[in-house]
This record gives structure tokens, C-alpha cells and sequence, in this order.
């Protein structure tokens, strides 16, 4: 039987502290992203114009946040669920 925080993540809730770790972890794995990202922006030639280089660029940072988000959230409902197996033994 799962107890509270794990049923409360398959229900979309996390507690507000969580979320602020959830967050920051998201943010420094961003921040590790968006440097290369902006070095790409400085050195191509903008064979489109710069607006569509510029539309390119924030749809892969999209993208990429979605992917770093989905990551994330995975890696926490694998910790509650190893927190709920630790308590049920």
C-alpha cells in the first residue's frame, strides 16, 4: 500500500518544499544548457534572419525544459516510491 506522498504525486501534488528543490535542480540543469545554446546564437551565420533563428532557439529551449521537467519529476516519483518501499519493511 502507497502512503501519502507518493499517492499525492500520482495525483499532481507535491509539497510547496519539494517544488522549490524541484525547481532549482530544474533551473541549474537550464543554466548548464544555455550557455552552448547562446554560443550556437553568436557564431551561426542566421541563415533564416535572425526572427527565425531567434523562434528556433526558444522552441528548442521549450523543448528542453519540457524534457528536463518530465526528467525531473520521474526522478521524484522514484524517490517517494523508494521512500514508500523503505517504510512498508
Amino acid at each position: 500500500m502507497a502512503t501519502q506522498p507518493a499517492r499525492a504525486l500520482q495525483q499532481g501534488y507535491i509539497q510547496l518544499s519539494e517544488v522549490h528543490l524541484l525547481l532549482e535542480r530544474i533551473g541549474d540543469r537550464m543554466s548548464q544548457i544555455d550557455e552552448p545554446l547562446a554560443r550556437e546564437y553568436v557564431l551561426d551565420p542566421f541563415p533564416g534572419g535572425i526572427e527565425q533563428k531567434i523562434r528556433q532557439m526558444c522552441q528548442r529551449r521549450k523543448a528542453l525544459f519540457n524534457r528536463l521537467v518530465q526528467s525531473e519529476l520521474e526522478a521524484e516519483q522514484q524517490r517517494l516510491a523508494g521512500k514508500d518501499e523503505d517504510t512498508t519493511h
